[in-house]
């Protein structure tokens, strides 16, 4: 599927009012599920950590790729809880390398309830 070549993407967390989008790099896996790194400072991280044990936020990951010369592409947006991925569920060697520079050892897990995406015309 179209989440298979999984480079770059963009998570929404905030209030309806006030969505952020961060560029990240993840990778799907199990499905549907998508898993991406963040700091420990990071947006994400700081309202996982605050929330209960186990429990998820709402959160969208946006997955694009454009090619200008063919005018044309595609994009994918996926909705649903973002969980820490426990260490036990991480790969034993990184299979997600975050571009962004700093420390990002906070997994996170997206487990989409809602997959929404559109193919954009071009050249045959």
């Amino acid at each position: 599927g179209l989440l298979q070549p999984l480079h770059a993407g963009e998570p929404e967390r905030g209030a309806a009012l006030h969505p952020r989008l961060l560029q990240v790099h993840g990778r799907a896996m199990d499905g549907d599920a998508v898993v991406f790194r963040t700091s420990l400072e990071g947006r994400l991280n700081q309202s996982l950590a605050t929330a209960m044990t186990g429990a998820a936020i709402r959160i969208a990951f946006e997955v694009d790729d454009i090619d200008l010369e063919k005018q044309s592409g595609w994009s994918v947006l996926l909705r649903g809880g973002g969980q820490l991925l426990p260490d036990h569920e991480r790969p034993p060697q990184p299979t997600v390398v975050p571009w962004a520079g700093g420390e990002r050892p906070v997994y996170i897990r997206l487990d989409p309830i809602e997959v929404t995406g559109r193919r954009l015309g071009g050249q045959s």
